[in-house]
C-alpha cells in the first residue's frame, strides 16, 4: 500500500506551480536552532544552495515542517535534506533524485540506503570539508541533476510507488471481511 501523507491545503506559490525553464532543487530541513552544531550544518546547507545557484539551477529553499510535497516536489529533480523519514519518502514518491546531508546515524543510513537504491548520493560533513569543496559538491549536485543514473532510477521507483493501491482503495476489501 502506498503512504498517502496528509498534506495542509496548498497555498499556491506562483513559481512553485509554473513551468520552469530551469530544472528545480528543493532544499529543505535546514536547521535553525543555535546551537553550535545547527549552526554548522546551516552554513552547510547554505553552502549546497550556493552550488545549486552557481550551477544556474532553480532552487527552492523551504522552512519549517508542513509543506505541500506534491506541488513542490512534482517540479524538482533533486531535493536536498538532511535524511528525515518523510522527506525520503516523498521525494521518492515523486521520483526525485535525493542528496542527504546527514545529521546523525540515523540519517547517514537513510542516505546509504538511497545510495543503494541508486536513487541518490549521502555526503558528510566529512565529505565536504577542505579547500576543494564547493567543486566535489557542484559535482554532485550536476550528476544527480543532470543524468548518470540516478535520475532514471529515482523516476522508476516513483512510477513504482505511484501504481502501488491508495489505503482508500483497501477500505471495501477490509468491509467485506468485516460483514
Amino acid at each position: 500500500m502506498r503512504c498517502d501523507a496528509y498534506e495542509l491545503p496548498a497555498q499556491p506559490v506562483p513559481w512553485l506551480t509554473e513551468l520552469s525553464l530551469r530544472p528545480r532543487v528543493c532544499i529543505t530541513g535546514m536547521p535553525t536552532g543555535t546551537g553550535p552544531a545547527d549552526l554548522r550544518r546551516a552554513r552547510l546547507f547554505r553552502k549546497v544552495a550556493e552550488g545549486v545557484e552557481s550551477l544556474g539551477l532553480q532552487v527552492a529553499v523551504l522552512r519549517g515542517e508542513d509543506h505541500p510535497w506534491s506541488v513542490v516536489l512534482r517540479g524538482s529533480v533533486l531535493a536536498v535534506h538532511g535524511g528525515d523519514e518523510g522527506i525520503v519518502y516523498a521525494a521518492a514518491r515523486y521520483g526525485v533524485s535525493q542528496l542527504v546531508l546527514p545529521a546523525g546515524p540515523e540519517e547517514w543510513a537513510a542516505g546509504k540506503r538511497l545510495e543503494r537504491a541508486g536513487i541518490g548520493r549521502c555526503l558528510t560533513d566529512e565529505e565536504l570539508a577542505g579547500d576543494s569543496t564547493m567543486l566535489r559538491l557542484r559535482f554532485h549536485i550536476a550528476e544527480l541533476v543532470n543524468g548518470g543514473r540516478v535520475l532514471p532510477a529515482a523516476a522508476k521507483l516513483g512510477r513504482s510507488i505511484a501504481r502501488m493501491p491508495q489505503p482508500a482503495d483497501l477500505v471495501p476489501g477490509i468491509e467485506a471481511l468485516l460483514n
